[in-house]
């Protein structure tokens, strides 16, 4: 079955400039984006099962905020947020989840118009903190730490199927010449575990059970390791 290309318009407007002797930089965005022809899986009555089509149509909205202080040469703060607002306007089709009752749900299926579109958080954020104190001659120490933030969202159009919002914290420690660096990093330091989406099983859905299955990722989990990279 043929599927026509997504089709989006929109646009973008910012400031950017810089404060202190531009030892601080600032950029602010607005956009607004209108998509249609959304490649998405919905109900087909042609051939009578969910396929994948141009169902659907959302809208995406938003602010884009960041932030760099750079007290000196080797020392820098970061930050980034962003504030969205996706959903969609139409999307007939979408298969009913367990538990799901009339008017919404008829006959298997429903219409998502005006449902977030999955997997996009309407907060997210970010810190950070570089410091790369001269050493010796050429050689540079490492230290930096992130801080991610993120509100929840929905990776199913069931309840079941929220993840909750998420806090993580990033590290790494090394040194660095010219042409080398060597440094030891963790991510998700704290090992806050989390899954990256919930999806409905289908064997159980079937039967009108509702039960999920979790999918993770490194993300999901601490990671610790050492990176070395020469340049020549």
């Amino acid at each position: 079955m043929r599927v026509a290309p997504e089709i989006s318009n929109g646009g973008e407007i910012g400031l950017k400039g810089s404060l202190l002797g531009r030892s601080v930089t600032y950029s602010v965005s607005a956009f607004y984006t209108k998509f249609q022809n959304l490649q998405v899986q919905s109900w087909n009555n042609t051939l009578q099962t969910f396929s994948l089509q141009n169902a659907a149509t959302a809208t995406t909205k938003g602010v884009d905020l960041s932030l760099t202080y750079r007290p000196t040469r080797d020392l820098s703060f970061s930050g980034n947020a962003s504030i969205l607002d996706a959903k969609y306007g139409s999307y007939a089709g979408v298969q009913c989840y367990v538990g799901q009752v009339s008017p919404t749900c008829t006959n298997g299926y429903f219409n998502a118009a005006g449902q977030p579109i999955l997997m996009s958080a309407k907060f997210s954020s970010s810190l950070s903190m570089e410091y790369t104190p001269t050493l010796k001659n050429d050689l540079k120490g490492i230290l930096g730490l992130g801080l991610y933030h993120r509100s929840s969202y929905l990776s199913g159009f069931s309840p079941s199927e929220r993840l909750p919002e998420v806090t993580r914290v990033d590290a790494r420690i090394g040194l660095q010449s010219d042409n080398w660096t060597a440094a030891l990093f963790c991510k998700n330091c704290f090992n806050v575990i989390q899954p990256y989406s919930i999806g409905q099983y289908p064997g159980d859905t079937t039967n009108g059970v509702m039960s999920t299955v979790q999918r993770f990722n490194n993300d999901s989990v601490r990671t610790i390791g050492l990176r070395f990279t020469y340049r020549h």
